[in-house]
């Protein structure tokens, strides 16, 4: 891995998926596409990245990508954004169904059965959100709307939690109702937290057998 990420960038023959994979483990990007001199980069966890570029209209057409976690969700996004090759570091099978019949070159360090979820009690819920759909415009929907799902039940979660704690402090009487009102807002503010990084933490995708995976 060391003599890996110490490869000069700018060496002839540099390809772009070679130069985004270098990137990705030398700098520890989530996600970087390269295409020539042009480079994009970014560090948000699982799909945000492509969800973030191809919401923002970036032209990536002709692009080669590096990307940590590629299932059929983000397999789809890359199909929509136009890259020509893709390398992930874990590759699921049907992400790279996706990839090969619409003729984008792939590769990867280790091909899982599927990707699933932080807490390894199911599949993940961007790939659940695509489950049936080859579409890619229709894909990018799909996640869209899984996405606004989960950040409005975080915001809910979060709230109910700060609710009840400033119902506990102000039961403390008088002395004590300015200590409880602090209190609510504490536990309301880790509770908007924890609920949120539970809702990306789904949204990151991580694949527990990676380490029982063939090689790709």
């Amino acid at each position: 891995m060391a003599n890996t990420v110490k490869e000069d960038l700018s060496a002839p023959g540099m390809t772009d998926v070679r130069r985004a994979r270098l990137l990705l483990e030398r700098d520890g990007h989530t996600c970087v596409l390269c295409r020539g001199d042009k480079v994009y980069a970014d560090d948000r966890a699982g799909i945000a990245p492509m969800m973030g570029f191809i919401g923002a209209g970036v032209d990536l057409r002709g692009f080669s990508a590096a990307d940590r976690i590629v299932g059929r969700a983000a397999a789809l996004l890359f199909v929509l954004a136009g890259v020509r090759e893709v390398y992930s570091a874990v590759m699921s099978k049907g992400g790279a169904e996706v990839l090969e019949a619409h003729g984008i070159a792939h590769s990867c360090t280790t091909l899982t059965e599927r990707i699933i979820n932080r807490t390894g009690t199911g599949i993940c819920p961007m790939e659940q959100a695509v489950t049936g759909i080859d579409d890619p415009h229709a894909a990018y929907k799909a996640i869209a709307a899984t996405l606004e799902r989960l950040r409005a039940q975080a915001a809910g979660q979060g709230g109910a939690i700060g609710g009840a704690a400033g119902m506990d402090g102000a039961a403390d009487g008088t002395a004590g109702k300015s200590s409880g009102n602090a209190h609510s807002q504490a536990v309301d503010d880790s509770g908007m937290s924890n609920a949120a990084t539970g809702a990306r933490g789904d949204a990151e995708c991580k694949d527990r057998s990676a380490t029982a995976a063939q090689e790709g």
